[in-house]
C-alpha cells in the first residue's frame, strides 16, 4: 500500500477504480475510458483484488497505473484516499 501511495500521491487529480476481479474490470472499462475522453487531465488508477486480473491487464494503456491490491476493504480505501490526492473512487464487485 506505500508504495502505491508514494507513487500516486502529488501528481494531479486521480480516478481510482478498484475491481474485484476481470470480470468487475470489463464492466467499468466503458468507464474509465469515458473519464479519460472527459478528463484528460485526471490520472487513472486501476487496481485489482484478484491475481489473475492484474496479470491479464497489468498493462492496460487506458490507465497511469495498475496495481495488484489483495487487501481490499473500507480500511485500505480510508487509507489511500489520505494518503493521495484520488478525486474520486469505484469499486467494481459483483
Amino acid at each position: 500500500m506505500q508504495r502505491l501511495s508514494d507513487q500516486v500521491s502529488g501528481k494531479g487529480p486521480v480516478v481510482w477504480m478498484h475491481c474485484a476481479s476481470l470480470g468487475e474490470f470489463e464492466q467499468g472499462r466503458p468507464i474509465l475510458e469515458e473519464i479519460r475522453a472527459k478528463y484528460p487531465h485526471y490520472r487513472i488508477l486501476l487496481t485489482f483484488f484478484s491475481p489473475s486480473g492484474y496479470e491479464i491487464r497489468k498493462n492496460y494503456a487506458g490507465a497511469d497505473w495498475v496495481f495488484y491490491l489483495p487487501m481490499d476493504g473500507a480500511a485500505t480505501a480510508r487509507r489511500f484516499f489520505a494518503d493521495c490526492t484520488a478525486q474520486t473512487g469505484h469499486f467494481r464487485e459483483i
